[in-house]
């Protein structure tokens, strides 16, 4: 679940680096088929319009608080577009659908009396 206020672009960011590690965060949730993560908050230290740096973000903070070993993450540069680009585990990649919606709530509603 994204936090409030993330861009759209941001969440599919976050989504395709949750997706990168979604093996690793198995065995964190002791082998439950899902594992639930809620970011309650995102701060960056300097405006970027790297989106990809929140995929790396978020696959950086799983590693220093759940132990996952995450994945390679190299670097190249496209002198046309004169931007950096990412590259997760030798391939360079990026969100392809939107993310996921959140959650429903489950439970029972009585009608009012």
């Amino acid at each position: 679940m994204p936090p409030r206020g993330l861009a759209l672009a941001g969440a599919r960011w976050m989504a395709f680096g949750f997706g990168l590690v979604a093996g690793q965060l198995g065995a964190v949730g002791g082998g439950e088929r899902a594992v639930l993560v809620r970011v309650d908050g995102w701060e960056a230290p300097v405006p970027t319009d790297y989106q990809e740096e929140v995929a790396a973000a978020v696959i950086e903070c799983l590693q220093q608080g759940f132990g996952i070993r995450g994945v390679d993450i190299g670097l190249s540069f496209d002198r046309e577009r004169n931007r950096y680009g990412f590259i997760w585990d030798g391939a360079p990649g990026g969100p392809t659908a939107p993310p996921a919606p959140a959650p429903t709530r489950t439970g029972s509603v009585s009608p009012a009396q």
